[in-house]
């Protein structure tokens, strides 16, 4: 499967065309958005309303500068956008979970109940796409200021599952486009202006 991956787009303009060259040119079978594609919800319509239409389903997850229940209600009647948090949806047999918000924290015990909640889903997928806006901890996207301040929880989820072959995060500005290698996990921050991932 290819992917197009985006996060923290935060409104703007240049890297909005940017995305929509990269699926013109690489025709991938789905966008995934990781978060913080506003600035505090300003402009909210008009950003829904260009993930609509792209020419690709488009699954995304709210950053810390969105609100879930927001989201979710705009999502409802946009055909082409899916909002993935806490709905596990599968495409091509490849499992995407995703869990928005936050970016602070060192440990999210709402995902750990949830983790449990989905634990036979998690065990059966053939494939999982893990989508968050933080990354997880103790790898090249969460070290920032000389210390890894990324989440442990979704470390945990990740280590637990050798059936998680991609893990998709932003909101660290500061490691915009780094990858990395967790457990068996390919973990990349793809950035504002896009990456093509090839599962």
């Amino acid at each position: 499967m290819k992917i197009l991956a985006f996060t923290d787009i935060h409104e703007s303009l240049s890297c909005r065309k940017k995305v929509e060259a990269l699926i013109k040119k690489e025709r991938p079978e789905v966008a995934v958005c990781a978060g913080d594609f506003t600035v505090f919800e300003q402009h909210l319509d008009q950003m829904m309303d260009w993930m609509q239409k792209l020419p690709v389903p488009v699954l995304l997850i709210h950053g810390n500068h969105e609100e879930e229940a927001v989201i979710r209600k705009m999502c409802t009647h946009r055909s082409n956008v899916t909002f993935i948090h806490k709905k596990p949806t599968t495409i091509n047999g490849v499992t995407f979970i995703g869990w928005g918000g936050g970016g602070f924290d060192v440990k999210d015990i709402n995902f750990d109940y949830y983790s449990r909640e989905i634990e036979p889903l998690a065990k059966k997928a053939q494939k999982i796409v893990f989508v968050t806006h933080g990354p997880p901890n103790h790898s090249k996207l969460d070290y920032l200021y000389k210390e890894h301040v990324g989440n442990r929880s979704y470390e945990n989820f990740i280590r637990k599952h050798d059936n998680v072959v991609l893990a998709i995060s932003g909101h660290l500005h500061e490691n915009f486009e780094k990858e990395d290698h967790l457990h068996r996990t390919k973990l990349i921050n793809p950035g504002p202006n896009g990456k093509i991932i090839n599962i």
